[in-house]
């Protein structure tokens, strides 16, 4: 049996020994830990399965970790253990601190799995009458229509002639997010409980839409139409560059990504922001931050972010977004404080898993319910 300590050695061993990059001594020491107990073994080849699904995100080519094996072992009862896991290429998650997996009481015993609730995204049409958009639909008079890869395609580059341009809505409640593309490229994606509102064509000189709750827009540059996001209290002024906008209970918040906005209150005040800047409305004016912004990208790359969140807050965002319900063994649980970014998965076991390893809790089910201690 190997002692707490010995984990990091061995998320290691494993995670070089499915890359081919294991010698023949970092062999023999994944060979003693898989014979020290029942366990382990068990641990190693739910990896295996994991890869074999494409469970995880980090890219592993397990054919040539098996040919590299071959040739520097001739312990036959190792690679059978991973002969069903060689598929050309899987996709693995291997954190950066060690194969997570391995941490003792990390991994509760296998679940049934919850997947996302259906996404509730409405459409709100010019003449105010609306439609739930769910799967494909084709293009009609409104040059809508979503394609195969699930964006929602917008209208036409050919702009609109007519002084005042028709409005949509599109809705997104609870489920995955949405993403948007108008004909002029930008795109934009919509977090959940949020609002765009966008016409079918842009005018001639200028881009305007009005947002509300959390959406990322990569907008296209055209210097002589500049796009306007308009805020509750503020709005934002662009010609091209990526963005975050959070918009709700009176706080108007942009995270510049790439490229420069001027950002204007509603009192009329404004800045100019440059990348790694944050603007927010206050009672004062206009307060101005620095920030990472690989915590504002999620939407756009496809991750959830913790920031600092107790988790019974995390709690509840997964409820939004899984067909789960979760409550808690103890109040110390819930008040725990975790900051993590992980990618979107389409059901709720891997990310519990992981908040596991990283916020030291463990979960079960019972009665249909997640139950966190």
């Amino acid at each position: 049996m190997f002692a707490m300590k010995d984990h990091d050695e061995i998320s290691d061993l494993v995670v070089r020994f499915l890359r081919g990059d294991a010698d023949a001594r970092q062999i023999e020491r994944l060979e003693q830990w898989l014979d020290a107990s029942e366990r382990n073994r068990n641990i190693f080849e739910q990896l295996c399965r994991d890869l074999e699904s494409g469970h995880r995100y980090v890219h592993v080519d397990t054919q040539r970790a098996l040919r590299a094996v071959e040739r520097r072992t001739s312990r036959r009862h190792l690679l059978l253990r991973v002969r069903y896991a060689a598929a050309a290429a899987v996709v693995c998650c291997v954190a950066a601190a060690g194969f997570l997996l391995l941490r003792e009481g990390a991994a509760p015993e296998p679940l049934r799995d919850w997947p996302e609730v259906a996404a509730e995204v409405v459409l709100t049409l010019p003449d105010g009458s609306s439609r739930d958009i769910e799967g494909l639909f084709a293009a009609d008079t409104l040059g809508m229509r979503r394609d195969s890869s699930g964006i929602l395609r917008v209208g036409t580059v050919e702009n609109l002639r007519e002084s005042e341009p028709e409005y949509c809505e599109i809705a997104v409640g609870t489920g995955p997010e949405q993403t948007l593309e108008f004909g002029d490229g930008t795109r934009v994606w919509l977090g959940n409980h949020s609002r765009l509102r966008f016409p079918i064509r842009f005018g001639e000189e200028i881009r305007r839409v009005e947002a509300a709750g959390e959406i990322y827009f990569a907008v296209a540059p055209d210097p002589g139409k500049p796009f306007v996001v308009d805020l509750e209290n503020a709005s934002i002024r662009v010609f091209g560059t990526e963005f975050l906008v959070q918009q709700g209970q009176g706080r108007s918040v942009a995270t510049l990504v790439e490229g420069s906005v001027s950002f204007t209150a509603v009192d009329g005040k404004s800045v100019v922001m440059h990348p790694g800047i944050q603007a927010e409305t206050s009672g004062s004016g206009i307060e101005l931050r620095e920030v990472d912004t690989r915590l504002y990208t999620a939407l756009r790359d496809g991750f959830l972010v913790f920031d600092r969140m107790t988790l019974e807050e995390i709690a509840r965002r997964l409820e939004d977004r899984y067909e789960c319900r979760i409550r808690f063994g103890n109040t110390e649980a819930a008040r725990e404080v975790i900051s993590a970014r992980i990618l979107r998965y389409p059901t709720l076991r891997p990310i519990l898993d992981l908040l596991a390893r990283v916020g030291h809790f463990h979960y079960e089910e019972e009665g249909g319910d997640i139950v966190i201690e």
